[in-house]
């Protein structure tokens, strides 16, 4: 059974995340198989409205989140076929990265974070596969986009091209 509209959602909550940086902003995902794609939801006013943000995660359960104590628009979500990362906050629509070339697609069960050594790493226990660490995803602070894309201009003349950045993780100015 899919889950229902507004409020109220079939199937196991396998997983609650609060944001170190607003109580009234949490995340959870749901233990659940089919459907199209995974179940996780984000609230940010303590769970009297709901937002999906599974976008285009896999079909599959999300056993564990984990906020980034340093960067809290960065969310990890362990899944059954491994650890994917966003780094806004959770948006309708969103868009995951999968984390790791070398981390199995494999079932993680449970994240943590680590300072071990002084370089905060990613801790991700996985079912029959061992424990991995990795370095805390290095998200980029700004996107930018350039416009046109490609440019023609004959001997003589110029063009215009137009650079556009925007604040994606962080803060809003650049220094």
């Amino acid at each position: 059974e899919m889950p229902a509209s507004g409020n109220s959602f079939a199937g196991p909550v396998a997983t609650i995340a609060v944001s170190p940086k607003d109580a009234q902003t949490l995340y959870w995902g749901l233990a659940f198989l089919g459907g199209g794609s995974a179940h996780l939801f984000k609230s940010s006013d303590g769970g009297q409205t709901k937002t999906d943000i599974s976008g285009n995660l896999p079909a599959v359960p999300v056993n564990a989140l984990l906020i980034d104590p340093l960067q809290p628009n960065n969310i990890y979500a362990a899944t059954d076929v491994g650890v994917f990362v966003a780094s806004d906050g959770g948006v309708a629509n969103e868009q995951w990265i999968r984390l790791g070339d070398n981390l199995p697609a494999a079932a993680v069960l449970s994240l943590s974070v680590t300072s071990a050594g002084g370089t905060p790493l990613l801790v991700a226990g996985t079912h029959g596969r061992g424990a991995w660490s990795i370095p805390l995803a290095s998200v980029p602070i700004f996107s930018m986009s350039l416009s046109p894309a490609t440019l023609g201009v004959e001997q003589g003349q110029s063009g215009v091209f137009q650079l556009q950045t925007a604040a994606v993780n962080g803060p809003s100015t650049l220094t």
